[in-house]
């Protein structure tokens, strides 16, 4: 399973940054037992500001925020509470 979400908001001075991680979770069973293995990765940040808000990849690479939009629920609704 692969799963993107939002992270509760940090603030920093006048500015907020959401962060955005992608979760794999992956877990068999087998003769010799059961096991999950979950890992989480850090995909990105949107960053509210008093200039605007714009969204990042984990490079720095400016990522249109309707795309992040799409992708994660949830990001919307944090977003209208910033």
């Amino acid at each position: 399973m692969k799963q993107m979400q939002a992270c509760n908001p940090i603030t920093v001075g006048d500015v907020k940054l959401v962060p955005l991680e992608r979760i794999f979770m992956h877990h068999d069973n087998s003769k010799k037992g059961f096991f999950i293995y979950v890992t989480k990765e850090p995909i990105g940040v949107v960053i509210i500001s008093p200039h605007g808000r714009y969204a990042t990849d984990i490079n720095g690479k400016s990522v249109p925020l309707g795309t992040y939009l799409q992708q994660i629920n949830g990001l919307k609704e944090i977003l209208n509470t910033l």
